[in-house]
Formats: structure tokens, C-alpha cells, sequence
């Protein structure tokens, strides 16, 4: 499910074209560690991590010891930081709306 104006997509966009970092995103079937590099403006590892199921596929694929991915983008907070290690430690930003 999806809150409509809660800032995902600006948080992406600035990470995404800003910062120029790389995003998990699943683009095409069947999901993988793939680089999609769209002309040096934005770059996408094809992996979903949208659902409890995409994560656990996440996980078994290896997405964060790849090393390829800079951040993810989930609604699954606690599934989501079962992808980290302590190697590969993760930060979370959480974005409220007004009002709480």
C-alpha cells in the first residue's frame, strides 16, 4: 500500500538523480543483481523489496553483500533490516506527515 504525498518519491528522486546513488528496483522479470545503468543519470539493481517475499528473495540473493546498491526503499521496516549484516549496517530515515 501506498500513503499518497508522504515524500517516498522525493526521497528517491534526490537520492536517485542527486546524490547519484544506486536503488534496488525491480524492473523486469525474474528479479536479479543486474546493474541498470539509464545513461549515467540513474542506476537500478533489479530486485524488489516491496513485500515480505521480495525481501526474503532479497536476502537469498545476496542484494546487500553485493555491495551494489547504496539504499533500499521498503514499507517492511523490520523486514527490511533483517537484508543488513554487521558488516553491512543499515540507517533508516522515517518521513511523518504533519500531523502525526
Amino acid at each position: 500500500w501506498a500513503i499518497p504525498l508522504v515524500g517516498v518519491s522525493t526521497i528517491q528522486g534526490i537520492f536517485d538523480y542527486c546524490f547519484k546513488k544506486v536503488r534496488a528496483a525491480k524492473l523486469r522479470d525474474p528479479p536479479s543483481l543486474e546493474l541498470i545503468d539509464f545513461n549515467d543519470k540513474l542506476k537500478l539493481v533489479n530486485m524488489d523489496t516491496s513485500d515480505k517475499n521480495t525481501i526474503a528473495s532479497a536476502k537469498k540473493e545476496g542484494l546487500i553483500n553485493s555491495g551494489l546498491v547504496d539504499f533500499i526503499v521498503t514499507t517492511l521496516f523490520h523486514d527490511g533490516s533483517g537484508l543488513f549484516t554487521d558488516e553491512h549496517n543499515g540507517r533508516a530515515i522515517a518521513l511523518l506527515r504533519n500531523p502525526v
